[in-house]
C-alpha cells in the first residue's frame, strides 16, 4: 500500500469521525432521548432522529405519521415503539399511548420510568387491573421501586382491596422509610381499619 493511499484512508476515517461528531453535536439531545438509537447513519437511526427533532419542538401531530411509518418499517426495534408512545403522550391520547408502551415493554426490558408512565396512563384510563398487571410485571424484574409500589397501592384501593394496598405501602416504606406520602397513606389506611 502506498503512503498516499494510506493518507487517503486516514483522511476518510477522520472525515467520518468529524461527520459523526457533527451529528452528535447537532442531534445529541435527541439521541439521548431515544433508547438504543446510535450515531450510526443507518436508515432507522436517521428516521428516528427526524421524529425526535419534531417531538423536541413539540410538533407531535407532524411527528405522528413519521413515527407510525418508523414503527411499520422497523417492527422489531424497541426505539420505534418507545418513540411512538412519546408522540401519543404529547398528543394526549392515553389509549394509543398505553398500546405503544405495551409493545415497547414486550420488546425491551421494562425500565422504571416506562413502567411508571404506563401505570400513570392506566390510572388516567381508570383501568386499575391493568395498573396491577403492569406494576407486577415490572416489579418481577426489580422489586425495589417504591413509586411503583405506591401506584400498586392506589390501584388496589380502587379495586377495594385495602389489605393489598396496606401491604404494597408497607413494602414501599421498607425500601424508602422516609417517604412522607406513603407514610401518611399507610397511617390513614391503618386508622380506617380500626
Amino acid at each position: 500500500m502506498s503512503v498516499r493511499s494510506n493518507e487517503m484512508k486516514m483522511s476518510s476515517v477522520a472525515g467520518h469521525t468529524i461527520a459523526a461528531a457533527a451529528l452528535v453535536a447537532a442531534f445529541g439531545v435527541e439521541l439521548l432521548g431515544v433508547p438504543s438509537c446510535s450515531v450510526a447513519s443507518d436508515a432507522s437511526a436517521l428516521a428516528l432522529r427526524r421524529v425526535d427533532r419534531l417531538v423536541a419542538r413539540g410538533q407531535f401531530a407532524e411527528a405522528l405519521p413519521l413515527a407510525l411509518d418508523n414503527r411499520a418499517r422497523y417492527p422489531t426495534e424497541g426505539a420505534a415503539a418507545w418513540q411512538l408512545a412519546r408522540v401519543y403522550e404529547g398528543l394526549g391520547t392515553p389509549g394509543e399511548e398505553a398500546a405503544a408502551w405495551e409493545v415497547y415493554l414486550r420488546q425491551a426490558e421494562p425500565a422504571g420510568d416506562v413502567c411508571l408512565r404506563l401505570s400513570d396512563v392506566y390510572h388516567q384510563l381508570a383501568q386499575p387491573m391493568q395498573v396491577v398487571a403492569t406494576v407486577n410485571r415490572c416489579l418481577a424484574l426489580d422489586d425495589r421501586q417504591p413509586e411503583l409500589l405506591g401506584d400498586l397501592a392506589a390501584a388496589y384501593l380502587e379495586l377495594g382491596d385495602r389489605s393489598a394496598a396496606v401491604a404494597a405501602l408497607a413494602r414501599a416504606l421498607a425500601i424508602d422509610p422516609g417517604h412522607p406520602q406513603f407514610r401518611a397513606q399507610l397511617r390513614n389506611l391503618e386508622g380506617v381499619g380500626r
